[in-house]
C-alpha cells in the first residue's frame, strides 16, 4: 500500500512541477507550435535568411565604398551586375541596397539602374532612389526628381523628392519646389520651404505666403535677415 501511495505522490508531484513551469517557459508549453518540428525548420530558414540578407546588405556598402576607386572596366561590369539585381532582385529591401551601391559607381552606365529604382512598385525603394538622385545632382537628376515630385501618387516619394531638390544650385528647381509648395499638404509645404531656403539662401521663416510671391519672381513684403541672404545671378522668369 505504502508502495502504491508513494508511485501517486510522485505523479502528482511531476504533474504540479509541469503546470507551474518549474524552470519551465509556460508560454511555449502552451503553444505546441513552437514544439512541432514544421515550426522549427521555418525558424531555422527564417535565420538563414536574415543572414544572407545581411552578408549581402554589407558586400553591398562595401562594393559602393570603393567604387570611386576603381577603374573605368571594373566599375561598368559591376555596374552591369547592379543592373540586374534591381530588375530581378525579389526582396525589396535588398534592392533598395542595391541602389544605393549603385548610386555610388559614377559611370553615366549607373543611372539607367537609378531610372529604375525611382519608378520601383515598392515605395521604400523609390525613396531610396529619390535620395540616390539628389546625391547624384546634374541636369537628369533634377529632371528625374521633378518629375517624381509631380507624378508620383505616393507622400513620402514626393517628401523625398522635394527634400532631395535642396541640394541643387540651379533656377530650374524654384519652379520646381512651387509644385510642392502649391499643393494641399501641409507636410509638402514644409519640406518645399525647407527646400527653398537652401537653395536660394532666402530666408522668410514658414511663410508660405511670402515663398509664393518668391517663387512667382516677385520681392516678398517680409523682413530677410542680411546674413541668410545671398543674390543669385540670374532671374528664373
Amino acid at each position: 500500500m505504502h508502495r502504491v501511495f508513494f508511485g501517486k505522490w510522485c505523479l502528482t508531484g511531476f504533474i504540479l512541477i509541469m503546470l507551474t513551469g518549474c524552470g519551465v517557459n509556460r508560454s511555449n508549453w502552451q503553444n505546441p507550435a513552437v514544439w512541432s518540428p514544421l515550426h522549427q525548420r521555418q525558424a531555422d530558414s527564417d535565420e538563414r535568411i536574415a543572414a544572407s540578407f545581411y552578408q549581402q546588405a554589407q558586400q553591398l556598402k562595401v562594393l559602393a565604398a570603393d567604387a570611386e576607386h576603381m577603374s573605368f572596366g571594373v566599375q561598368r561590369r559591376h555596374v552591369q551586375e547592379l543592373l540586374v539585381s534591381v530588375r530581378e532582385e525579389s526582396n525589396p529591401l535588398l534592392r533598395a541596397e542595391v541602389v544605393k551601391a549603385l548610386a555610388a559607381f559614377p559611370i553615366v552606365e549607373a543611372d539607367e539602374g537609378l531610372r529604375l529604382a525611382i519608378e520601383d512598385p515598392v515605395t521604400d525603394v523609390r525613396i531610396v532612389a529619390c535620395d540616390a538622385w539628389s546625391r547624384r545632382g546634374g541636369s537628369e537628376a533634377l529632371r528625374e526628381l521633378t518629375k517624381t515630385l509631380n507624378s508620383d501618387t505616393n507622400l513620402d516619394v514626393r517628401l523625398a523628392a522635394t527634400r532631395g531638390l535642396a541640394r541643387f544650385r540651379d533656377p530650374a528647381v524654384i519652379p520646381a519646389l512651387a509644385t510642392a509648395l502649391n499643393d494641399s499638404d501641409p507636410a509638402l509645404q514644409y519640406a518645399a520651404v525647407e527646400s527653398l531656403q537652401a537653395v536660394s539662401g532666402q530666408n522668410y521663416g514658414y511663410n508660405t505666403a511670402a515663398w509664393r510671391e518668391f517663387v512667382q519672381g516677385r520681392e516678398p513684403h517680409v523682413a530677410t535677415p542680411i546674413m541668410a541672404k545671398r543674390f543669385w545671378p540670374w532671374s528664373w522668369f
